[in-house]
Order: structure tokens, then sequence, then C-alpha cells
């Protein structure tokens, strides 16, 4: 069976997420990791057997690397996605694609130019409540889309902050709450109810002493004529799952994270599981309260869509129109 090399990009607390998703999925092998830091990329790369690197082009030319996986800061991925592409590696990223549009656009054009496939963990869209409604909606099931509200009203702690001096700033991080903690569920409302074409929106620096914002709220108009609402902050203790409510003519679904709480529809599905309410904060109070199950889901589909030569389920295209959205309402709100 032929195994997709894969080599992962940055060091840092995701990496080790990436590296036991990549443990669950028979046709990869992970065969190297590159980290600026030298002792990073070793730690690593001893912990899991495989060849560390701190030159970008001697990780690229490791034997066998197909796939370079990132998970560095934010703002520092384009250049590694532009080398691997140039060294004719496939890519996928962690969220957000990038920090700004143009960073993100400059990532598709070189891939697509380059003939390499990009793709983004924007692993959300993978878990199996969610794909349940999103075939409903599509199915016409909901009827017309009449309102979508979600909320991540989450809670990080000032050491958050001061334990990684990237986040929270506009050129490493590229925003807060919006862009760093609320960058899922910004794209599962692209997801469920499609473009937005007008937002109207406030945020805020409340808390933390950070230059981007830590307290944001929109109102969203979409093109297939919804309305949506959505709040993300990092200020809300003590943190507390992201929710999500559909509401069309013939059917609503309601989230606790990615867990379906309620569904009804006009033509007879009915599901209830309130119990979920008492679950996990799925990241509510903590960066780290995860696991790989999500990761596993979106590597997964791109080792496959390496073998089977088609492009990711997640695109790159995707993690751009979902940074697209964010600046938006950062626009509309005034603060970049």
């Amino acid at each position: 069976m032929k195994k997709v090399g894969v080599g992962i990009a940055g060091c840092g607390v995701i990496a080790h997420y990436h590296m036991l998703s990549l443990g669950h999925i028979q046709q990869c092998q992970p065969v190297a990791v590159f980290d600026v830091n030298p002792e990073a990329a070793a730690r690593t790369a001893n912990e899991y057997g495989i060849a560390a690197y701190s030159d970008l082009q001697a990780f690229l030319a490791h034997p066998g690397l197909d796939l370079v996986d990132i998970c560095t800061p934010s703002g520092c991925r384009l250049d590694i996605i532009e080398a691997a592409a140039h060294a004719h590696k496939h890519v996928i990223v962690e969220k957000p694609l990038e920090v700004t549009v143009q960073r993100c656009q400059q990532a598709v054009d070189t891939c697509r130019q380059m003939g390499v496939k990009l793709g983004c963990i924007l692993q959300n869209r993978y878990y199996p409540d969610i794909l349940r409604v999103k075939r409903l909606i599509d199915a016409g099931r909901f009827g017309e889309l009449m309102l979508i509200d979600a909320s991540v009203n989450w809670y990080r702690d000032d050491d958050y902050y001061a334990k990684s001096a990237w986040r929270g700033t506009w050129k490493m991080d590229g925003g807060g709450a919006l862009m760093n903690q609320g960058i899922h569920t910004v794209d599962l409302l692209r997801y469920f109810a499609g473009e937005v074409t007008g937002v109207s929106a406030k945020a805020q620096t409340r808390l933390h002493n950070i230059e981007t914002e830590d307290n944001a709220a929109a109102l969203l108009w979409f093109e297939n004529g919804t309305l949506g609402t959505l709040t993300a902050s990092t200020c809300a203790y003590p943190g507390v799952p992201v929710s999500i409510s559909i509401h069309g003519s013939k059917g609503s679904a309601i989230f606790s994270g990615e867990t379906l709480i309620y569904l009804h529809t006009a033509d007879g599905e009915h599901y209830e599981n309130y119990a979920a309410l008492g679950g996990s904060t799925s990241g509510g109070s903590s960066a780290t309260d995860m696991d790989e199950e999500g990761h596993t889901y979106v590597l997964g589909d791109m080792v496959h869509a390496i073998l089977e030569d088609r492009q990711p389920g997640i695109t790159g295209e995707d993690g751009l129109k979902t940074v697209a959205l964010v600046e938006s309402i950062y626009k509309s709100a005034d603060v970049r």
C-alpha cells in the first residue's frame, strides 16, 4: 500500500494533535518535522522517532516527503506554503490559512500555479452531526433558511497571551477572538448558509492587554436572504461550548459544540439530546481542551485526496473565503 509521507512544519502545541491524528491514518507516514527553533524540532522528532530540521529547504528535500502540514503561528505560513509549492509538495495548513485575504490569495495562487493541492484545517465540517444537518439543509428539508445564530463565548486568561507573544497581534495572529477562536464557527456559518453579502459589527478589547479584539458581535446578511448573528469572545468566564442555532421555514437545529442537541423538521425528523449541554466545553476554557478526532477527519481526507488525485474536501479557497468574512467583520467594526 502506497503511503503519503507527511512532514510537520511548526512544533508548537497543535503539532502534537496533528501527530496523534496522523497515527490514526493508515495511508500516511510521518517522516520529518521542521521548526526554526532547533530544540523544538529535536524534541518533537525524538518523541515520534522521525527526522528533525531547522532549515526549511533541507526539510523540503527530505526523502519521501509528499505533504507539508503547517502548524506555525498564523502570520508566518505564507513563506512556507510558497516554498513547499515550489518544491512540488502538497500543503495543508492549520486555521486560519493566513492572516489577511491578500496573503491567503497569494498562497492559493502559488499552489495552483505549481500544480499542488492546498487544504485548510477547518475540521468542524467533518463531525457527523454537522454533516447530518448540512445534508438536510441541502436536500431542502429545512425549507428556506431564515435565521442562523452562533456564539463562541470563551475565556482565555492573561497567561494564554503572555506565553506566546504572537497571540493577539495583527501581524502574527491576524486578529483576536474572531480570527483565532471563532474561525471554525465563522466557517460553519458559511458552510450552512452560504456566502455573506453584508455585515454590521462592533468589536472591543475589554479584558486583555492585546492589540486585537477580545469581544465582538456581528449581524450578517447572507446571499440567500438568511439573517445571522455571531458573537466571539475570550472574556466570557469560564468559557462555554460554542452554540449554533439554525432556523428555516420547515425545520430547526441547535448545536452545542459539534454535538446536535435539537432537530425538528416538518416532514418528521425529530431528535433531542439536551444532555449534551453538560458535556465538554470544546476549547471554551482552554486552548488545549480538545482531542484529535476532527483533525483526523480532515488530515485523512487530504491524504486520500493526494492518493486519489482529487481536490481536498476543504480547499485553500475555503480557507480564503472564511478569512475574507472575518476581515469584513473587522472592516465594519473599524478595528483593523
